[in-house]
């Protein structure tokens, strides 16, 4: 079934929805950020601190690496806890982010579709993997903070994506059930995450990634512009 440039993936019922969750870099904005670049910056802090970096690679996931660490202070002494290198590699993520976010600017319609969307009474939400600190100064900077309830970021999960967590504590504070909501993502872990919560997954092929690698996944929706998110959640 082809509605539009929207690919129907799922044979399930459509719910009655009432919150749209959106990831940030890439979905509602465009967005370059240095990923192997970031990950080789928290490899040589962490080398120089005597963690075990062998089985960290430029491809090791955020979640993966913070898991690992953890791993690695909980199990031998070296004199500095979980908390503390993970506030310092947030740190060195967060300068990276603030560089990429220099040069973001939002997709083309993403604006005009949090106003729509909000008119229309849905709850609005972001779940993203950046920190606090450059999220709230872009969402100021492109003017998305009227039409947003709720932000969840990195520094208020207990997991990163494409672990639940962030998503699932969205619609608990929404106070909307897992049918009721949908997550909108442009990457693998998206999707991924998206599954985890038993939420009805977007994903978007002008971000990250391409409609190939995201159509792997088998999200219940693959939309080439942000736009056909309105058509969908209102169907």
């Amino acid at each position: 079934m082809v509605a539009c440039c929207s690919f129907f993936l799922s044979s399930k019922n459509k719910p009655r929805f009432k919150a749209v969750l959106f990831d940030l870099d890439g979905t509602l904005v465009e967005f370059k950020f240095k990923v192997k670049e970031s990950r080789l910056a928290i490899k040589d802090w962490l080398s120089k601190n005597g963690f075990d970096i062998s089985s960290i690679t430029p491809e090791t996931k955020t979640q993966r690496i913070f898991d690992q660490i953890k791993f690695q202070c909980e199990s031998r002494s070296n004199g500095i806890s979980f908390d503390s290198a993970k506030r310092t590699m947030s740190e060195i993520l967060e300068e990276f982010e603030f560089r990429s976010f220099a040069e973001a600017k939002p997709h083309p319609g993403s604006l005009q579709l949090l106003k729509r969307l909000k008119e229309k009474q849905f709850l609005l939400a972001i779940v993203t993997n950046s920190g606090r600190r450059p999220v709230d100064s872009i969402l100021g900077t492109f003017g998305f903070l009227p039409y947003i309830h709720l932000t969840i970021t990195r520094d208020e999960m207990s997991k990163m994506k494409p672990e639940p967590d962030g998503l699932l504590s969205a619609i608990e504070t929404l106070k909307v059930e897992q049918s009721e909501a949908v997550f909108v993502g442009d990457s693998v872990i998206d999707i991924q995450a998206a599954k985890k919560a038993g939420l009805t997954s977007i994903a978007l092929s002008q971000g990250m990634s391409t409609g190939q690698i995201l159509a792997k996944e088998e999200p219940d929706y693959l939309i080439s512009e942000i736009e056909e998110v309105e058509e969908i959640v209102l169907s």
